[in-house]
């Protein structure tokens, strides 16, 4: 009896993922844009890239491969970019921020009460 339940129970799951059932269109063919906007498939493994806006630039920015930056930290570090005229922050694959010039070079980015604000993102 536990063997059937647990079959009954694992073509749920299949037949979620794979578009629903007959009520909706279902098999393989039915409802996949659904699916995938819900995050099901590979979609729910990586997701769609997040654009993060014109300020963030480098390897790990719109790329769904690579690792997510935290979010809290980004959105700090977009508030300081928006705020020091010609800040940039790039963005690696492993999710590591960090704030540049336009010519990518590393820049401190320094409160003018002498707070190093770049320290305030650091992994």
């Amino acid at each position: 009896m536990k063997i059937i339940a647990l079959v009954l129970v694992l073509v749920a799951a299949a037949s979620a993922q794979l578009g629903g059932g007959a009520f909706n269109g279902g098999g393989l063919g039915g409802n996949q844009g659904a699916g995938a906007a819900a995050g099901g498939g590979l979609a729910g493994l990586f997701g769609p890239p997040r654009n993060w806006g014109p300020k963030v630039y480098g390897p790990g920015a719109n790329n769904r491969f690579a690792l997510p930056p935290n979010p809290l930290l980004m959105q700090r570090a977009l508030a300081i970019a928006e705020q020091v005229p010609g800040a940039l922050i790039f963005l690696d694959t492993n999710g590591e921020i960090k704030f540049t010039d336009r010519f990518g070079r590393e820049a401190d980015i320094i409160h003018p009460s002498g707070l190093d604000l770049s320290e305030l993102i650091e992994n």
